[in-house]
């Protein structure tokens, strides 16, 4: 069939934009949410192209789609790919770094008409219209850079495109296959074993490489990767497991395309290779005798990433894994930049890896990105609570394990590279990388309370290595942001809310809905002043009642400087009456013992007729799911007409001794109040905490 051979909206695209070099083009903000609807599918719309012809839209056609694809890892040039429910498309873009307003999991909508569908080898294209350069070869134009606000709308980003599962028999060569530049998932695949030495593509010589993806069934595909992508000279993995793609035809070839190695996850044994046998990080730290060991069969390691790679602290190719219990931990350096996360848990495959020493650090190297798989998020190790000396002594059985020191000193003004850092027991570097997003800012003039980082074993000797600044936690003065807990320092500890106006102490907090099993909801606070006789429920500021009698009027209320937290409950939803708890947030009592706390429970409103009891109780770590109550010295009720403040006083004897974990102490109520008429305003003042 004879090629439609069309110019015109060519030379009007060149008049285009020799008009508009000689004023600004202003570029519209990019939109949170595409304020324009699609009138029709991807798949309708790829419907109106014959093959091998160039057709211009007509109609107004508005399609969107999320893109899935663009030239971020330089797979592609000059082209985004975006899918909808219906299928995919290629849209080509006279432009360079496009994945910066293109990015993967952006929503865009295209208005279409005016474009021109076309194809290269059989894969469908959208573009501005037709290069007859060579009468014998017309290509489809790229829409300009100037013109791509016209005909494309920007919308919300991380949107997820969820891959469809396929075989690869599923797949065909059809212009018109709704998988064609979708993004599909191949099960339990592999490189052909004539092609394990190879890289995915020649990054010397820029020249593009077809290799062979075969299932167990001997069913095969081509995976094409371009010479530019920035992953060609990467060594293709050995390994069995699942591989995500865009599916792409030229011609009768069936091929696939990456984005990046993160789409090949070949963890698992080849077809009819025995399976992955799971061994410890304990054992792997003891197979290293003095010379690089190899690892040439199917084992792996599981362990939880106690490393920040988005703090720049680590080189962008490194992480650290441990596992749980202040069990043993170890480097691993990747072929490539990964992208794991601090708290990830994974699993992690060695087969082909090289564990060796550099430096005096014992690492795992030789490693592929696609030889990890996440299997949680979220996840937290328990720093060992240690002494500087007790790092020396212990580096080698340590070393790439989450440390913490109480009451550390750093020697130096700034995170520049090498600080030193003391106790009473010694001194020990702290490494900051070039790379950290902290590097060169200041170094907290106020007395760390908590120091916590990663132990390296160097050279020279040992270095420890922060994850980001929220490893840094001051006792008091400094980042509020920094702790949301109380560290206890010098006995006794005194909260008399007179600044409440501003905000509730650190490590303060009130809740409702509090349960047998759960802290309940985070509630709000109104710091404003409010007078005892208010009805409104919820947590208040008001004026203590030290000082202060019964029938005190609102403006002498209001007056008083000296404030307490109070909550008025009400019958109304809200976890009130009962469940309301005023909670201390401890962040541990590591080296204290003989914990008493001691408050004034107050009654502020005489016309409250009704009674609540009050429950003590605390629960241990980082969301306890068991209370447990302790007895108090003193009436732990309010209410009943009364007026007054009353002290309340808690022994905990060995009960919280050298608590290494985080400990929330409660004064709640778990019963309905009882009586009739209104219910109490109750409030808490001068609470003090002391140690030995």
């Amino acid at each position: 069939m004879m090629k439609k051979i069309i110019t015109f909206f060519y030379f009007s695209v060149c008049i285009y934009l020799i008009n508009g070099c000689t004023k600004p083009f202003d570029v519209p903000p990019a939109n949170d949410t595409l304020t324009i609807h699609a009138n029709s599918t991807i798949r309708q719309l790829k419907l109106l192209h014959v093959k091998n012809n160039f057709e211009r839209v007509t109609d107004d056609l508005i399609v969107s789609g999320v893109v899935i694809a663009n030239d971020q890892s330089g797979n592609w040039y000059k082209q985004i790919i975006i899918q909808d429910e219906s299928g995919g498309i290629v849209i080509r873009m006279d432009g360079n770094n496009l994945f910066a307003n293109y990015p993967v999991g952006r929503k865009i909508a295209v208005k279409a008409k005016g474009l021109y569908l076309g194809d290269y080898g059989g894969t469908i294209q959208l573009g501005a219209g037709i290069d007859n350069t060579d009468p014998n070869n017309p290509t489809l134009i790229p829409i300009p850079i100037a013109l791509l606000d016209k005909y494309i709308l920007k919308g919300n980003f991380n949107n997820e495109v969820k891959p469809k599962l396929v075989n690869i028999n599923a797949l065909s060569v059809n212009l018109q296959d709704t998988l064609q530049s979708t993004l599909i998932q191949l099960a339990d695949v592999e490189f052909a074993e004539n092609e394990l030495d190879k890289t995915y593509a020649d990054a010397v010589g820029k020249q593009a490489a077809n290799l062979t993806i075969k299932n167990c069934l001997g069913n095969n595909i081509i995976l094409r990767t371009s010479g530019y992508a920035n992953f060609a000279s990467l060594k293709i993995p050995s390994g069995n497991g699942y591989l995500t793609a865009v599916y792409a035809i030229f011609g009768s070839t069936k091929q696939l395309l990456i984005r990046d190695t993160s789409d090949v996850h070949f963890f698992k044994p080849r077809c009819g290779n025995t399976s992955i046998s799971k061994i410890t990080i304990a054992s792997v730290r003891k197979s290293y005798n003095g010379m690089p060991f190899s690892y040439n069969e199917y084992k792996s390691i599981n362990g939880i990433v106690i490393s920040d790679a988005g703090s720049g602290n680590i080189p962008d190719n490194e992480m650290v894994i441990q596992e749980d219990g202040n069990l043993p931990g170890i480097l691993i350096r990747f072929n490539s930049m990964h992208h794991f996360k601090l708290g990830d848990s994974v699993s992690v495959q060695l087969n082909q890896s090289v564990l060796t020493k550099e430096n005096g650090s014992l690492f795992l190297k030789n490693m592929d990105t696609t030889a990890v798989i996440k299997i949680a998020e979220s996840k937290k190790i328990t720093p060992r609570l240690v002494s500087i000396q007790q790092l020396y002594d212990n580096l080698i059985n340590w070393e790439s394990t989450l440390i913490q020191l109480n009451y550390p000193m750093l020697n130096g003004n700034l995170w520049n590279q090498t600080v030193q850092l003391s106790d009473a027991s010694g001194n020990i570097d702290v490494y900051t990388y070039p790379t950290a997003v902290f590097y060169n800012s200041a170094i907290p003039s106020q007395t760390i309370h908590k120091l916590t980082g990663i132990l390296s074993a160097r050279q020279s000797g040992a270095a420890i290595i922060l994850r980001n600044l929220n490893d840094i936690e001051l006792l008091t003065g400094g980042n509020a942001n920094l702790s949301n807990a109380i560290y206890l320092n010098q006995s006794p500890l005194l909260l008399n809310f007179d600044d409440i106006a501003n905000r509730l102490p650190i490590g303060f907090f009130v809740y409702t809905n509090a349960a047998n099993n759960s802290l309940g909801s985070l509630a709000n606070f109104n710091a404003s002043k409010t007078s005892w006789g208010n009805t409104t429920g919820g947590f208040k500021n008001c004026a203590s009642a030290n000082g202060l009698s019964a029938n005190a009027t609102s403006t002498q209320q209001d007056n008083t400087s000296n404030r307490a937290i109070a909550l008025r409950q009400t019958g109304a939803a809200g976890g009130f009456d009962p469940g309301a708890a005023f909670v201390l947030h401890l962040g541990n009592t590591a080296g204290k013992k003989n914990i008493q706390l001691t408050f004034q429970l107050q009654s502020l409103d005489v016309n409250s007729a009704r009674t609540t009891k009050w429950t003590v109780e605390y629960g241990l770590g980082d969301n306890p799911t068991t209370f447990n109550s302790i007895a108090a010295t003193g009436l732990l009720s309010s209410g009943n007409s009364q007026f007054g403040s009353q002290v309340i006083q808690i022994n905990f004897g060995a009960l919280l001794n050298n608590i290494p974990t985080e400990i929330w102490i409660r004064i709640v109520t778990k019963a309905a109040t009882s009586g009739t008429g209104s219910r109490p305003v109750t409030a808490i003042d001068d609470v003090t905490l002391s140690w030995e």
